[in-house]
C-alpha cells in the first residue's frame, strides 16, 4: 500500500496575510513515486490530492479558513466530476502543459459560470491562451523565469483582462516588494521564512527586551525560582501565559492562579516552551502566518521525536520553533543564539542540522517545503510523517489562535 505525503505551500496577499494554500502531493512507496509536479501521472496525483483532502483529512483541516489551489491536468478538467469541490473554498489550476482548445475553453466557462474560481499555472504568454483568459481569474508567473522586462510586458499584455496576478518562487523580501511595487496581488515562495536583514541595522528595543527574555526562558540552568522571577517580573508576559493556560484550549482541571502553580503543576519544562511562545507572539510587526509557522515546525518535530519514545520531545520542540528565530528578528541565526543559552546540541541543529535533532528539523523542512525526497527519518515510517505534519498544522492552528 502506498503512502500519501500532503502538503501545502502558503500565497500570500499584497498585506502578507494568507490568501490560500497549494495542496501538494507525493505517493510514497520504496519501489515506486509519482506526484503532482515530478512525475507523468498528473491524473493519480490529481485524484489522491481531492480524496485525501476532502473525505480523509478535511479541508479546514489543511488549510483552515483560507482556499485551497488545486492542480488539474487537461483529462481532470474534462472528465471528472467537481461537486464535490466546493466552489468557495476551492481554486482550480490548470497546468502550464494544458493544451488549450475548444473543449478546455468550454469546460473552463462551464466552471466560471457555476462560481470556481480558475487559476493558470507557470503562465508564459501567447495568443493560444488569449479564449481561456477570460474565463481564469489568476494568473501564476513564475518569476524566476523571467527578467523584470518580461515581467513587465506580460503585466502590460494582461492588464486589459479581469485577472488577479500571483508571482510564485518569490524567495527574498526585496523580490516581494519589487513584484509588489510592479502590482501582483498574491506571492508564492519562501520569502517570509528568511529573515529581512539590513545592513547595519541593530535590533529594535521591543525585540532585543524579547532577545533577553528568550535566554532567560530557556537557560537550562533555571530551576523553578528562576523561572518564576524571569515571567513574574513581565507583567504582560505573566498575564499572557496564565490567560493561555486558563484558556479551554487546555481544559484544565482546575484555575491557574500564579506563575508557580503552573510551573508545579505542568512542569518546568512546559511552562519554559508556553512562555517561549509568548513571549515570540509579541513581536508585532511580523505577519502572524510567521509564528503558526514555527508552531507548526516546532510540534511537528515534538510528535516525531514523541513516535520514537524520546523523553526529551520538547527540546525537539524547541529546535523547531527556534529554527525561525531569524526569521522573526530580522538578525542572523549565529547572532542570536549568542544570546541564548542553549546547549550546544541545539545550536549545532539549527546552524548546521548536525546531530539526531537536526535530522528530525532537516525532515520536517523538506516536508514543509515538498522536497519529497529528503522526506526520511530511520525507523520511522511516511505515514507516521505526515500525521504529524497534519496533527501539527491543526494544533498550530489553535495554539496560534490562542496567543493572538
Amino acid at each position: 500500500m502506498k503512502t500519501i505525503f500532503v502538503g501545502r505551500q502558503a500565497i500570500y496577499d499584497r498585506e502578507q496575510a494568507i490568501f490560500a494554500y497549494e495542496l501538494l502531493f507525493r505517493a510514497n512507496s520504496r519501489d515506486a513515486r509519482s506526484g503532482l509536479h515530478n512525475s507523468g501521472d498528473g491524473e493519480l496525483a490529481t485524484s489522491q490530492v481531492i480524496i485525501n483532502t476532502f473525505t480523509e483529512i478535511g479541508l479546514d483541516n489543511i488549510v483552515g479558513t483560507a482556499y485551497a489551489f488545486i492542480n488539474l491536468t487537461k483529462d481532470y478538467l474534462l472528465h471528472h466530476d467537481f461537486t464535490i469541490l466546493p466552489p468557495e473554498r476551492v481554486v482550480l489550476e490548470l497546468l502550464e502543459h494544458v493544451i488549450v482548445d475548444k473543449e478546455v475553453i468550454e469546460r473552463s466557462k462551464e466552471l466560471s459560470q457555476n462560481g470556481y474560481t480558475l487559476a493558470l499555472d507557470d503562465f508564459v504568454y501567447s495568443e493560444a491562451w488569449e479564449p481561456l483568459i477570460e474565463h481564469v481569474s489568476i494568473i501564476k508567473i513564475d518569476v524566476m523565469n523571467f527578467s523584470d522586462a518580461e515581467i513587465t510586458r506580460h503585466l502590460e499584455i494582461l492588464k486589459p483582462y479581469k485577472v488577479k496576478l500571483l508571482a510564485e518562487k518569490v524567495e527574498t523580501h526585496d523580490e516581494y516588494h519589487k513584484l509588489r511595487e510592479m502590482g501582483f496581488d498574491y506571492f508564492q515562495g519562501y520569502f517570509l521564512s528568511k529573515p529581512n536583514i539590513v545592513k547595519g541595522q541593530a535590533l529594535s528595543a521591543n525585540r532585543f527586551s524579547i532577545l533577553q527574555l528568550l535566554g532567560q526562558l530557556n537557560d537550562p540552568k533555571a530551576r523553578t525560582d528562576d523561572m518564576e522571577k524571569t515571567i513574574s517580573r513581565d507583567v504582560t508576559l505573566s498575564y499572557k501565559l496564565l490567560r493561555y493556560l486558563n484558556s479551554s484550549w487546555f481544559a484544565l482541571s482546575r484555575e491557574i492562579d500564579s506563575i508557580r502553580s503552573a510551573i508545579i503543576y505542568l512542569g518546568l519544562s512546559n511552562i519554559q516552551s508556553w512562555a517561549t511562545m509568548v513571549a515570540i507572539s509579541a513581536i508585532s510587526d511580523k505577519p502572524h502566518e510567521l509564528t503558526i509557522s514555527s508552531l507548526v515546525r516546532g510540534r511537528m518535530c515534538e510528535l516525531l521525536a514523541e513516535h520514537v519514545g524520546r523523553h526529551d520531545a520538547k527540546i525537539f520542540f524547541t529546535v523547531g520553533f527556534f529554527s525561525y528565530l531569524d526569521a522573526l528578528m530580522d538578525q542572523p541565526m549565529d547572532f542570536l543564539l549568542k544570546e541564548i543559552p542553549l546547549s550546544q546540541e541545539i545550536k549545532a541543529a539549527l546552524l548546521h542540522h548536525e546531530g539526531e535533532k537536526g535530522q528530525f528539523l532537516s525532515c520536517v523542512r523538506a516536508y514543509e517545503e515538498a522536497d519529497w525526497d529528503h522526506v526520511d527519518l530511520p525507523g520511522i515510517e511516511p505515514d507516521v510523517i505526515t500525521d504529524a505534519y497534519l496533527n501539527a498544522i491543526t494544533w498550530a492552528r489553535e495554539a496560534g489562535r490562542q496567543l493572538q
